[in-house]
């Protein structure tokens, strides 16, 4: 008799571990997967704030997923507001390379949504760091600069009993000239890129709103 009690006794407990487990495995998958969208892809890690967006459940919990082969993990925690519109951001630096980006919907109740569909970030570093210290490309280009103005005024200051002030000055403007004119250049040509990938971008999240409406 004690034995029949213990064997119905031990199928109750496991009948209400099932229940519990198909419980959690309901509030799971009854839960939709966010939409994510990274715009623009392209993430400048030293002077740039990292900006994730999308839509889920509204007043949920949304957690980003970063992740890269031998880099440690990056979580970001938001809530959706009350129209499911959600945004992630970190001032973090973030390694150069690229990163693949995703996020699941998070309830209360220890509920998850699967994983959102994959996006890729290029984070890319404009500067070199040294410990907390970094000290940027175009800085460094300065740095080159105004150390090859000092040398050929020296050199100037030198030679000019030789005559060739006006040579050296005129290549020392030419110098000049050309540094800035390629500053300017990689600066809108990075606008540019920047741009059109704003645009391919946008024209994909308009497709992929489409397609979800219809």
């Amino acid at each position: 008799m004690n034995n029949i009690k213990h064997i119905l006794h031990s199928c109750f407990i496991f009948g209400i571990f099932l229940l519990s487990l198909s419980t959690v495995v309901f509030a799971a998958s009854d839960l939709p997967r966010p939409l994510i969208i990274v715009s623009p892809d392209v993430f400048y890690s030293d002077k740039d704030i990292l900006y994730i967006e999308g839509r889920s459940v509204p007043n949920h919990e949304i957690e980003v997923l970063l992740q890269q082969p031998g880099e440690k993990p990056i979580q970001i925690y938001t809530i959706a507001d009350e129209n499911g519109e959600w945004v992630a951001t970190s001032r973090s630096h973030i390694a150069e390379g690229f990163w693949e980006a995703r996020a699941r919907t998070i309830d209360g109740e220890g509920g998850q949504s699967p994983w959102s569909q994959q996006r890729v970030i290029e984070s890319v570093a404009t500067s070199i760091r040294f410990g907390s210290f970094s000290l940027s490309y175009s800085t460094i280009s300065i740095i080159l600069v105004l150390l090859f103005i000092g040398m050929l005024i020296f050199l100037q200051k030198r030679y000019a009993f030789m005559g060739g002030s006006s040579f050296i000055r005129n290549t020392i403007e030419e110098e000049v000239q050309k540094h800035v004119r390629e500053h300017e250049y990689e600066d809108m040509k990075q606008q540019l890129n920047i741009l059109r990938e704003q645009e391919e971008k946008l024209e994909e999240h308009v497709s992929e709103l489409k397609n979800k409406l219809s």
